[in-house]
């Protein structure tokens, strides 16, 4: 007999009184944890109990999917936080190495530059040679830069909170990040804008701003260019129920298995190429300092939607008004 947590229910054939019978029949260890069983969606721990007369097994089956989410989530939360130890940590090991570098590179440019300059007012063949040389060593230092930035990104990672906040209008910050995207944009996807008023929040600026070029271009990036004329880019802000600022950021691109999605954030995850995997990790990082939270919605071949929720900035303290002096 198998009770499901309020009605009996009979059937040697029903999936959980089979599992709790093979699980009887391999006969448990001392201290072994019972059996849990997934089924239609849900979580089930067997309690299994032998009967004597008449023979056989009564079976309990108790519902604990959202214990299992709980530790689901918990066990992200902390993989995340592991992994942002980590790139923090190398970021930080590779930074001074790095400015070594860049500075060496930089007094190689200038002195080749200088050689350079003489050689050609010289007229002297090997002019040409060092061209190609500077030209070399132009594209090395370019390197170094994006290695630089990309240093910066896994150090923000793990980095606390700026100690000074100022108060951010969000409205203006995103029609500044979407006119550095618009180059991408443009043979892209066509943009749709609903911008309803919201309140300011309390952040840095330029990591604000770095979060909403990010996820826009994340967006972008999304949409084929062979779909110019059917994607859409929508981009939206309003205020939440509690008050607070929330910006969706919605594309009709490729979508997402859930298997990459339950990755989205995780550093150094990505799906191109050519990307880093760090934009988005990085982008989860500030909001989450910030106090808010950065979550994503996706379906294949549908698009996928990233919501920004940011708290409101504090009110102004109004400064305590004077008190009236009595005339008596």
């Amino acid at each position: 007999m198998l009770h499901n947590g309020a009605h009996p229910v009979r059937g040697a054939g029903h999936p959980l009184v089979e599992a709790a019978q093979a699980w009887a029949r391999r006969g448990a260890a001392v201290g072994e944890s019972p059996p849990t069983v997934q089924l239609g969606g849900r979580h089930w721990e067997l309690s299994v109990s032998p009967l004597v007369d008449p023979e056989g097994l009564r079976v309990f089956a108790k519902n604990v999917t959202a214990r299992k989410q709980m530790e689901a989530q918990l066990f992200k939360a902390d993989r995340m936080a592991a992994l942002g130890s980590l790139a923090a940590a190398v970021g930080h090991e590779m930074n001074n190495p790095l400015a070594y570098m860049l500075a060496n590179l930089g007094f190689a440019r200038e002195e080749l530059t200088r050689l350079k300059a003489a050689l050609k007012a010289e007229g002297h063949p090997l002019a040409g040679d060092v061209s190609d040389v500077d030209e070399a060593l132009t594209e090395t230092i370019d390197g170094a830069d994006r290695l630089k930035a990309i240093v910066q990104d896994l150090r923000m990672l793990s980095r606390a909170p700026p100690e000074h906040r100022e108060t951010v209008e969000v409205v203006p910050l995103l029609e500044h990040a979407l006119s550095l995207v618009r180059g991408e944009l443009r043979h892209r996807a066509r943009l749709e804008k609903d911008f309803r008023p919201v309140p300011q929040v309390e952040g840095d600026e330029a990591r604000l701003g770095q979060v909403f070029v990010s996820v826009l271009l994340n967006a972008v990036q999304a949409m084929s260019e062979l779909d110019a004329t059917r994607n859409v880019l929508r981009v939206a802000t309003h205020t939440g129920p509690a008050g607070e600022v929330v910006v969706e950021i919605q594309d009709t691109g490729v979508g997402m298995s859930q298997e990459v999605l339950a990755r989205l954030f995780e550093p150094f995850f990505t799906t191109r190429p050519a990307s880093t995997g760090l934009g988005l990790s990085v982008s989860h990082a500030i909001v989450t300092s910030l106090g808010g939270t950065l979550r994503a919605e996706s379906r294949e071949g549908v698009g996928t939607t990233l919501t920004i929720i940011l708290p409101a900035a504090p009110a102004p303290q109004q400064p305590p008004s004077p008190s009236g002096r009595g005339t008596g």
